[in-house]
């Protein structure tokens, strides 16, 4: 047994990673004090970005979404999430707030997987989209 004490804001955060590890596939990149999740398919083609935060303290604050958008920005990230004991008020599992995806605990596990799976489907359709949009043959 280790001798190492873990203060409780790190072990949300070591957990959250964790998570987020054994969910997903990609490797997370520490990035703009939060978590860069770079979004591959079966194929290898990167299909976008999820910058990951997560937060323990004993109240929920608004200029955590605000901060998060701009590293989000920054990062040039199509989604922003953050994982959080504390909750915004009138929210008690998961919401979208100003474009960025706020999650408990529980339902961590849920909206990674969701979010992964809706980059990699709107990955695929531009690609698709982008085969339908190629000029055709000017062989005849």
């Amino acid at each position: 047994m280790s001798d190492t004490i873990i203060c409780p804001k790190c072990k949300f955060e070591i957990e959250v990673t964790e998570v987020l590890s054994s969910q997903l596939r990609e490797q997370l990149r520490k990035e703009y004090d939060a978590d860069l999740q770079h979004v591959h398919d079966a194929n290898g083609c990167l299909c976008g970005t999820i910058l990951w935060e997560s937060k323990r303290t004993k109240a929920w604050s608004d200029t955590w979404l605000p901060k998060l958008r701009n590293d989000q920005r920054a990062a040039k990230a199509q989604l922003a999430a953050l994982a959080s004991i504390e909750m915004p008020k009138g929210i008690t599992t998961l919401a979208c707030l100003d474009d960025v995806w706020v999650t408990s605990r529980p339902c961590l596990p849920g909206l990674a997987s969701a979010l992964r799976a809706g980059l990699i489907e709107v990955a695929a359709a531009k690609r698709a989209l982008e085969v339908d949009d190629s000029p055709p043959d000017a062989e005849l």
